[in-house]
C-alpha cells in the first residue's frame, strides 16, 4: 500500500490502483487499502468507482471520518 501511494503520489494513477488492488487482495478486511484506492480512482477521474471503494471501506470500519469525508467529496464533486 505504501508503494501504491508513491505512484499516486507522481501521477501514476493506474500502476497506483494496481497496487491497491494487490493490496486488498491480499487483506480484503483492510480498510484504509479500500479508502487509498478510493483517493487513486478519484484522482483519475473514476468518480463512480472511487465512491464503491469508499463506501467499502465504510463498511469495513462504520467510524472511518476520512473515507466518510472522501465519499462526501465525491459526491460533492460529482454535482
Amino acid at each position: 500500500s505504501n508503494l501504491a501511494g508513491v505512484f499516486k503520489d507522481l501521477g501514476d494513477f493506474t500502476t497506483a490502483i494496481a497496487y491497491y488492488q494487490e493490496a486488498i487482495r491480499l487483506s480484503p478486511e483492510f480498510a484504509d487499502a479500500h479508502s487509498n484506492m478510493g483517493n487513486a480512482l478519484k484522482a483519475a477521474g473514476k468518480l463512480a468507482e472511487a465512491k464503491a471503494a469508499y463506501k467499502e471501506a465504510i463498511r469495513l470500519r462504520p467510524d472511518f471520518a476520512i473515507a466518510h469525508g472522501n465519499l462526501a467529496s465525491c459526491y460533492y464533486d460529482d454535482g
